[in-house]
């Protein structure tokens, strides 16, 4: 009897502490759930903590982790500024190069590329005002934002109940993934580094704000969120985050972690339309006819395996998808669906917590509607967050008690041996394939090579390096890339532009340089509509290129021989040419069209002329006047007689 009372007693005082426990207070799950927070014996001690205890916590590890972003990402601290933004966001960029009221103003209150981050701009005026246009600074300037991000991240799996050391090395792991490079090594997306660290503290603000003590906390986690949101608006995602981090690893309940989370939500959501419509005004989004999980799912299929196989990550990718299901496409749709499925069955919840995050956190870029960019690499700085936390778990239950004692284990058991020696070994390979990425984002000419050797079908990657060799007046080397860029993309709009920029500066040689005439041939094969043609004769007549521009003239009227404009310019060039009798074998049937018909007469006039048929060019000139008397060409050619030399020219060639 006194043994059942003793329970009895027992089960009333532990009924007794539950009701005494705050409403916002950690809750133990069950025994398959992950730990609590208030549980570890890492959790950081509610007093405030001594200057020794900040320094252990909070100083070392950042110091740590500046030391290792240096090493991944030093390389590109030798760097100088990127054509690839750098210039529009920094260089060329008036606001950011002054403090003063105005453009500050400014900065705050327009809306600046397809979004509103006046943070990230403000970061690039006080980097201006830092550094003026010393590039390793900004460099520098990324590289210490990410180790706050990092130090942040740490911290917050300490909070999650992680030991120090599967901390260190989870956190490690997830700095050396490749993905990051882009991030961290190109200036212009300081903005991406930025968001992850104010990311990471609104979650570890968040985290500590369940007890009592803590009423400021969640106010902070706010004010972070939302300092993230100004800095990159895809992190409208975070709120998801923050509740199942609740719920899920902290074992709050649903309606707590909800009531908790909606003024995040409450932001996030209101957000979404006006990003969704300035997007769609700044061409964000394109059209795409292909089916919507196709499209989805080849966006995530890229991106696992961009995280598993991370060995041909590039800056740019080909545009194009696939109208149809490829197996990319199925994969990505498939392999998420299966693990999370396994997850259940299992009863894996953390894993499951880590996939239904990667899933979140890629949800604005999954093409769902379509994006100008297909896949951006940079985009995984975030969803990377899972393998931070399944890393941690995995190492957890052998890395308790400090470095000795888990070598100690690993040395007893081979299992644990060869886990710690796999997350090592991966770790090891992917900072080495950091630091060989962060060398490429240096200059334009690394960085297109490197893009174009790992992606030769990326139209984009192609043209940038046609710019960058034009920029540095390699001239040969630029042709030749766009001439590439247009046989992969087949006619894009912009064609004129990519030839234009291509010969905007002689050859060694002048204009008549024999590289001229193949490398046009290469733009000629490819091409397929006269109007294009057109618009790049007249580029090429304005810069005084008339054998190009006769090469595409000839083209066009091979492709199109009924078509008027065709004809007469390629007789004013038959003109030019000193081949008066080419030009009169397109000058037989007049057009229609009044101006063309006007062009037509000069042009034969001309043409009979220099052929030697004075008798019928003064004819022909009397009949043209009679019916187009105010025509100053025509009128010139009277007054100066048959031997004048006038050619007339297109009236948009100045």
């Amino acid at each position: 009897m006194g043994s059942r009372r003793k329970k009895r007693s027992g089960g009333r005082a532990r009924k007794r502490r539950d009701a005494a426990t705050p409403s916002g207070a950690t809750v133990p799950r069950k025994k398959e759930g992950p730990p609590s927070p208030k549980s570890s014996t890492n959790a950081p001690p509610d007093t405030p903590p001594g200057d020794e205890t900040v320094w252990l916590r909070v100083v070392w590890p950042f110091v740590g982790f500046l030391l290792l972003g240096l090493a991944l990402f030093g390389r590109a601290l030798g760097g100088s500024f990127l054509h690839w933004d750098d210039h529009q966001f920094l260089v060329n960029n008036p606001t950011v190069h002054s403090l003063d009221f105005t453009n500050l103003w400014t900065l705050v209150s327009t809306l600046h590329q397809e979004v509103y981050t006046p943070l990230h701009h403000l970061s690039n005026a006080l980097g201006v005002a830092l550094w003026g246009d010393w590039a390793p600074g900004f460099h520098a300037v990324n590289i210490l934002v990410f180790a706050v991000g990092l130090t942040v991240l740490y911290r917050l799996l300490l909070r999650l109940g992680i030991p120090t050391l599967a901390a260190i090395l989870a956190t490690a792991v997830y700095a050396a993934h490749p993905s990051h490079v882009e991030s961290v090594a190109w200036i212009t997306e300081l903005k991406d580094v930025q968001s992850f660290a104010f990311a990471m503290g609104a979650a570890l603000f968040h985290v500590q704000g369940t007890g009592a003590r803590d009423q400021r906390r969640p106010t902070l986690s706010f004010a972070l969120f939302a300092c993230a949101l100004l800095s990159k608006n895809t992190l409208i995602v975070l709120p998801a985050f923050l509740l199942l981090l609740d719920w899920v690893l902290c074992g709050t309940r649903l309606r707590v972690a909800l009531v908790r989370v909606l003024p995040h939500l409450a932001v996030a959501v209101a957000l979404v339309p006006i990003v969704g419509g300035r997007w769609q005004s700044r061409e964000i989004m394109r059209q795409d006819p292909s089916p919507v999980l196709a499209r989805v799912g080849d966006s995530l299929g890229h991106y696992l395996r961009a995280v598993v196989w991370p060995f041909d990550l590039s800056p740019l990718y080909p545009a194009r998808v696939p109208r149809g299901w490829s197996g990319q496409a199925v994969a990505g749709l498939v392999g998420p669906l299966l693990l999370g499925v396994l997850c259940l069955v299992r009863r894996w919840w953390r894993t499951l917590f880590a996939l239904g995050w990667f899933l979140l956190a890629l949800a604005p870029m999954t093409n769902l509607v379509p994006l100008y960019y297909r896949v951006n690499d940079r985009y995984l700085i975030l969803p990377t967050i899972s393998l931070a936390l399944v890393t941690a778990w995995l190492v957890t239950p052998h890395a308790a008690g400090g470095l000795r004692s888990t070598l100690d284990r690993a040395r007893r058991n081979p299992r644990v041996g060869a886990l710690l020696g796999a997350v090592l070994a991966v770790g090891l390979v992917w900072g080495g394939l950091s630091i060989h990425l962060s060398g490429a984002w240096t200059s334009d000419r690394a960085l297109w090579d490197l893009a174009t050797a790992r992606q030769p079908n990326s139209y984009y990657a192609w043209l940038k390096k046609g710019e960058a060799a034009s920029d540095r007046r390699a001239h040969l080397e630029a042709m030749e890339a766009y001439a590439r860029a247009v046989r992969i993309i087949k006619l894009p709009s912009g064609f004129s532009r990519l030839f234009d920029a291509a010969l905007r500066k002689a050859l060694p040689n002048g204009p008549k340089d024999p590289a001229y005439k193949p490398l046009f041939a290469g733009y000629a094969r490819v091409m397929n509509r006269p109007q294009k043609l057109l618009a790049l004769a007249t580029l090429l007549e304005h810069k005084r290129l008339n054998e190009p521009a006769w090469a595409a003239l000839y083209t066009a009227h091979r492709l199109a021989p009924d078509n008027d404009e065709v004809r007469l310019r390629l007789a004013s060039s038959w003109l030019k040419r000193l081949r008066p009798r080419r030009a009169l074998t397109l000058l037989v049937r007049p057009p229609r069209d009044d101006d063309q018909r006007r062009r037509f007469l000069t042009y034969k006039v001309i043409a009979l002329r220099d052929a030697g048929h004075r008798t019928q060019a003064q004819r022909l000139l009397r009949r043209a006047i009679e019916s187009y008397p105010r025509d100053p060409v025509l009128q010139n050619l009277a007054r100066r007689g048959p031997d004048a030399s006038t050619i007339p020219i297109h009236p948009d060639i100045k």
